[in-house]
């Protein structure tokens, strides 16, 4: 009997605990490596959490589908390299595709590398800055330049024409997503689209490696992943 009272007592606390949908994902992720091990589990989580307490983007919420599309500000993703801005951009790009929301997103590379290779109606540079995308909504990528200074010159251009729709109803319902915007951060018609666009666009998504270089952008930090070691 005093066994069955102290589960009754762990019940009742375990009541008071709310479990969000990122530690649930993360909790599946470790169970498929580690089987029932709770002790590896709950190790493994409390050095993810505590790992980078002070980096920039702990500040910010994460980059969930939700958080993004319910705030009217543009948006970036903000981290250092490899800490998974292309990933969660592409998570959510995957959502957006999936409640059938158009798609234009600026690309920095090509080929088969691509982190977006699933979007496959890739644009170059004069197709997109033609805007003939627009009669036909679905999801597009801009393929542009590996060259640092063509792909600058081409994002000029390519805002300079986007800027011109900024009253235009088609764009309205569309999402607008820009890999490596940090540089861009000195374009001038780049940092206007960002500016006056957001009211055009259904939304507007970045991914930066500093928040400070697009103040006019809220800031997000990439939706986490557990980085898994196989055991021994």
């Amino acid at each position: 009997m005093p066994s069955v009272k102290k589960n009754e007592n762990k019940n009742e606390k375990r009541a008071h605990v709310f479990l969000s949908q990122l530690l649930v994902e993360q909790v599946d992720s470790l169970k498929s490596e580690f089987g029932p091990r709770r002790t590896d589990i709950i190790g493994t989580l409390l050095r993810e959490h505590f790992q980078k307490p002070n980096t920039e983007a702990n500040r910010f919420a994460v980059a969930t589908y939700e958080n993004l599309m319910s705030d009217p500000a543009p948006a970036q993703i903000v981290g250092l390299p490899n800490e998974g801005k292309s990933w969660t951009l592409d998570r959510f790009l995957k959502e957006v595709h999936q409640k059938e929301i158009p798609i234009l997103l600026f690309n920095s590379s090509s080929g088969k590398d691509l982190e977006h290779s699933w979007i496959t109606n890739a644009l170059t540079f004069y197709e997109a800055a033609a805007l003939r995308w627009l009669d036909a909504p679905s999801q597009y990528r801009i393929e542009f330049e590996r060259d640092f200074d063509l792909r600058r010159s081409a994002v000029r251009e390519l805002s300079r024409a986007l800027l011109r729709l900024e009253n235009d109803a088609r764009l309205n319902d569309w999402v607008v997503a820009i890999e490596e915007a940090h540089d861009y951060c000195k374009i001038d018609s780049f940092l206007t689209l960002l500016r006056r666009m957001r009211k055009s666009t259904r939304k507007i998504v970045i991914v930066s490696t500093e928040s400070e270089l697009f103040r006019m952008c809220r800031a997000y930090r990439p939706y986490p992943k557990v980085a898994i070691k196989k055991p021994s």
